[in-house]
């Protein structure tokens, strides 16, 4: 692999590893961030982003959450049965299809929603707050934006 202003093959062999364990690091660094503050909210990463679309979009099916999370239907049931079982939703059958199952917040579920976006803001202002001056924090999003993008990834939210 051709590294951009790279004059030997070590060197490139050393910024492949480097740029490698420094997403590594950062993801890491990032989960394990947002679950410290997601478990003051008694809420684990995933189900904060299932909360978070009840509270932009109203009550939704199952299927609807699935799509929205990008994930398979079976992983939105076992996520909203541990959702459901602390309070924070409730299932009923929709009123649109009575084959499917609408999930709505309850109201614990509505007061933990200010918690959940503090968290992620706080994340956020952590992770923007080291950077150079001269790098914008929409400049440092366009650039993971373009590196998600390089490696086949849909556009981050």
């Amino acid at each position: 692999m051709a590294i951009p202003d790279q004059p030997s093959t070590d060197a490139a062999a050393h910024t492949v590893a480097h740029a490698n364990a420094a997403v590594r690091r950062l993801a890491i660094a990032h989960r394990s961030r947002t679950a410290a503050l997601l478990g003051r909210c008694g809420v684990s990463i995933g189900q904060e982003l299932l909360l978070l679309e009840l509270a932009e979009q109203g009550p939704c099916t199952q299927a609807s959450l699935a799509a929205a999370a990008n994930c398979e239907a079976s992983t939105i049931t076992s996520a909203v049965r541990k959702l459901e079982a602390a309070g924070l939703v409730r299932r009923t059958q929709s009123a649109q299809d009575a084959r499917a199952v609408a999930v709505h917040l309850t109201p614990r579920g509505h007061a933990v929603i200010p918690a959940l976006r503090d968290a992620q803001s706080t994340v956020a202002e952590e992770l923007l707050a080291g950077l150079p001056a001269e790098v914008t924090a929409a400049d440092f999003i366009a650039l993971l934006e373009g590196a998600t993008n390089r490696l086949g990834q849909s556009q981050l939210p």
